[in-house]
């Protein structure tokens, strides 16, 4: 199943609209949920409405955790093909702030 594993990313969260500049995604993690497995393709803005603690897992087990503070917005690059499968991860909510 796509999203399970590493080398099977798949969608992280709702698409609310698109057109042929823009995506416009929802993602809700509740506290303690992961997200599925996914890379990033192209560039992303978050906007981050409710702080909160992450825990990213790479697929080489690096874990990367941070902290976010109501209404931040981040910047993602997309990830080059050689980086692909080392850069796909799998986010968790570690706890509301």
């Amino acid at each position: 199943m796509i999203g399970t594993t590493p080398d099977k990313p798949g969608p992280q969260e709702t698409l609310l609209f698109e057109n042929e500049r823009v995506r416009i995604w929802e993602l809700v993690l509740p506290p303690g949920e992961a997200c599925n497995w996914h890379t990033h393709s192209e560039d992303h803005i978050l906007i981050i409405v409710d702080g909160a603690s992450t825990e990213a897992t790479l697929a080489n087990d690096e874990v990367h955790r941070s902290s976010h503070p109501d209404f931040e917005i981040c910047y993602v690059p997309k990830v080059v093909m050689e980086q692909k499968l080392h850069e796909t991860c799998l986010l968790t909510a570690r706890f509301e702030n």
